[in-house]
């Protein structure tokens, strides 16, 4: 332990360790700190456990920023648009009445039943945008079906069903992609660096990623005052700040119905084979929100006038509750505060606040590292600053308030001091991102405009199913095919996303089904048990039933699509090839029952959870069509990350690519349109002084294609080509941003919510 603090006093501040280094050290410590008497009460046992975490999550850290390695084949994967995984979980409760007609129609029954389903999504949409949500969806249906037996062997079924559902889902996309999506997914991982002995990997309790970065960033003060104390000199360090997402939360309402009728015939007990017409209607209205904060909106001076009245609202609400400590603390009466103030007055306005933050900053720490006595200085702070339920969000929300009004208040004449406005900056970026443990999801709304958009999308599809099994009555094996034609109307501010979509999905499946799985449970029970089969089947085999469906196929989706901004005529619609997809899907069921064993009326519950997983491994875009491409640009430009992504589809196109050239340069082409539309934008936009730049910008855009087309060999005139392509599309994103941003709706500031259970039991605690 001597030699190693000697280490620590010897080294200098540009010493770094590498991560085997690391490692050792990390043995090392967790050796000494093993042989030290009386580790619970030892400060030296203390110091070294607080630099073992440290260290353990420098090391996790690195780890992390690797992740995308790990996670390689997964993100070439999900960042394909179609791809998707869900889990689902069922609940609901059915009754149905029957009975039997005559010699050849066995039973007839009809049914309703309710079902409450919860689903959680991770997928990947047409423009490549990463999202997660949770759907709860409750649903009534009624049927009706008939069975007529015409053989000992073979009998027929006929049915029909209607059903209408409501759903509400909330959720959120991933602002950084893929990338983010799945670091977050390693951040959840769980690990513990405690494996020096089989004890320990059997008994030691693992934690995520992130909740050793946040106990390593609440222990930072201790670990400065703990290792001060041993060495006799001051020790600094900077603790990796644990990873979040940057997510834009969403909301999904939607309705619908579903008609639907089926016919099969049973062949013995070794086939079936059957037919389904199936229509269906959905609705759903989203919300997707979009946040700016508060200081860089007012520092860049981009607000409207109704964020204006907002952010002046709600700063005079809390001026006023706070008017003693910002005449204490800051020296600011409420009457000053509303004036232009001079840069002195700022300066020292600004570093009380810096002090207020870093203070309440390391009291947080402490107490979320287990120091119970600093709660109390932790709640004084934030009943000075008028913070009643609300802690740690409130307190923030606070400071960013004052520290935006200090912006607004900057002297006109000294616009330009830079010094003061970094001091500000840097400031802000301590209350955006605050170093102890907060969930910056929650955080974000309350120091921002959150701003948002409407989209709204309405689809009618009719379903074609053809299927067959083979098999007995405990394990079956079959197949299907599907056509599915989809009329899917969207409107969207976007524009590239707004129009008619002519959608044509064909469904390849083959499936296994074990089912009565509890009837060989009951009869191995009752074997063993002596009971009577025929007793324990009656009491409970045909009450319950359960069955587990697998299936594997693949699946063929042709998009055809109209969109708004380039039609030429709107009645009569021209619909081009947008896209080809080919996906692999797995699914997996399970489905359970408990009904009343009567032969008239019967009630039960139904029971059931899944997994499905779509995975798009192919996508042959149109070649009469710009918007496919431009879609797909528009999300992955400017985003290092995702060039592979961009580079794969160009690739896996090369052909449909210089299909699309020879089609821009045709007359009376779809793609030939979109071009005069986009030169026109652009003429329209660009003052007269620079229009001839535009024309042979024109000219060189059109050069370049005809060369990719006469050389469809050539990689250097593909790539010249590419880049008229992209000189289009970059043409096209300017226009379409543009009307995009005009679309946004401006939001309000959100109000800080106080934890209900918490503000019944605080006035117990007192």
């Amino acid at each position: 332990m001597a030699s190693l603090v000697t280490i620590i006093n010897k080294s200098d501040n540009t010493s770094c360790l590498t991560l085997k280094e690391e490692k050792f050290l990390l043995e090392k410590l967790y050796k000494i700190r093993k042989t030290l008497p009386n580790q619970k009460k030892s400060e030296v046992a203390k110091a070294i456990r607080l630099l073992e975490k440290t260290i353990y999550s420098c090391i996790l850290n690195d780890q992390l920023k690797l992740s995308h390695h790990n996670y390689s084949r997964e993100i070439e994967v999900f960042s394909n648009p179609g791809t998707s995984h869900n889990k689902n979980i069922t609940a609901g409760i059915q009754l149905s009445a029957g009975c039997s007609i005559g010699e050849r129609i066995s039973a007839a029954q009809g049914s309703g039943k309710v079902d409450f389903t919860h689903t959680t999504t991770s997928d990947t949409d047409d423009e490549g945008i990463v999202g997660y949500a949770k759907e709860k969806k409750i649903q009534g249906t009624l049927s009706v079906n008939a069975t007529m037996a015409c053989t000992d062997e073979i009998s027929l079924h006929a049915g029909s069903e209607i059903s209408a559902k409501k759903t509400i889902a909330h959720g959120v996309n991933y602002n950084g992609g893929t990338h983010d999506y799945f670091k977050e997914k390693f951040s959840e991982k769980l690990f513990s660096y405690k494996n020096q002995s089989i004890k320990d990997k059997l008994f030691t309790h693992r934690h995520s990623l992130r909740h050793y970065q946040q106990q390593a960033q609440n222990n930072q003060p201790l670990l400065e005052q703990s290792w001060s104390a041993l060495t006799n000199r001051q020790v600094k360090c900077n603790t990796p700040v644990p990873f979040q997402a940057d997510k834009s939360p969403k909301r999904i309402y939607g309705h619908g119905y579903t008609a639907k009728i089926s016919a099969s015939a049973h062949f013995s007990s070794l086939a079936d084979a059957g037919a389904k017409l199936q229509y269906d209607y959905a609705e759903n209205d989203i919300e997707v929100k979009f946040s700016q904060n508060v200081f860089s909106q007012v520092l860049h001076e981009k607000l409207t006038d109704m964020q204006s009245k907002n952010l002046d609202t709600i700063t005079k609400n809390h001026v006023k509750e706070m008017s003693t400590t910002l005449q204490n603390r800051f020296n600011l009466t409420e009457e000053k505060i509303n004036t232009p103030l001079s840069i002195d007055e700022l300066r020292l306005a600004i570093i009380s606040l810096n002090k207020e933050v870093d203070e309440y900053t390391e009291c947080v720490q402490k107490y979320s590292a287990g120091q119970l006595s600093e709660g109390k200085k932790k709640h004084e702070i934030e009943k000075r600053w008028g913070v009643k339920e609300s802690g740690r969000y409130g307190f923030l929300q606070r400071a960013e308030l004052v520290l935006t009004t200090f912006i607004s208040r900057f002297p006109s004449e000294s616009e330009n001091n830079v010094e003061l406005k970094e001091m500000m900056v840097q400031l802000n970026n301590k209350i955006v991102s605050p170093h102890f443990t907060y969930d910056k999801l929650k955080l974000k709304p309350l120091l921002s405009f959150n701003n948002s958009i409407s989209i709204n999308n309405h689809s009618h599809t009719v379903t074609a199913e053809l299927n067959a099994h083979l098999g007995n009555a405990n394990v079956a094996g079959g197949g299907k095919v599907s056509v599915a034609i989809i009329a899917k109307h969207v409107s969207n501010p976007y524009r590239i996303r707004a129009g008619e979509h002519r959608d044509i999905e064909i469904t390849l499946s083959g499936n296994v089904t074990l089912s009565g799985i509890l009837s060989k449970l009951t009869a191995k029970f009752a074997s063993e048990a002596g009971v009577e089969l025929s007793d324990l089947h009656s009491a409970v085999s045909d009450a319950f039933s359960s069955s587990v469906d697998l299936s594997q196929g693949v699946k063929i989706t042709i998009r055809y699509f109209s969109p708004d901004w380039s039609q030429k005529d709107e009645q009569k619609r021209s619909y081009s090839h947008q896209v080809t997809t080919l996906q692999v899907i797995t699914d997996a069921n399970i489905t359970a029952k408990l009904v009343s064993p009567t032969h008239v009326i019967a009630g039960g519950i139904n029971m059931g959870a899944g997994v499905s997983n779509a995975n798009a491994v192919a996508q042959r875009m149109g070649t009469d069509t710009l918007n496919y491409l431009m879609l797909r640009y528009n999300y992955l430009c400017g985003k290092p990350q995702e060039q592979p992504v961009w580079q794969r589809l160009i690739k896996d196109n090369r052909t449909n690519l210089l299909n699309l050239m020879k089609n821009i340069l045709t007359v009376n082409t779809n793609s030939n349109h979109e071009l005069d539309i986009l030169l026109k934008e652009k003429i329209d936009s660009t003052p007269d002084s620079e229009q001839n730049e535009i024309w042979n910008e024109y000219t060189q855009i059109r050069k370049s294609i005809k060369s990719a087309i006469d050389n469809p060999h050539s990689p250097d005139d593909f790539e010249k080509g590419m880049a008229g392509l992209t000189t289009l599309m970059n043409w096209h994103k300017e226009r379409t941003d543009k009307l995009f941003g005009e679309a946004i709706k401006p939001g309000e500031i959100s109000e800080v919510r106080t934890n209900a259970i918490k503000k019944r039991l605080s006035p117990l605690l007192k």
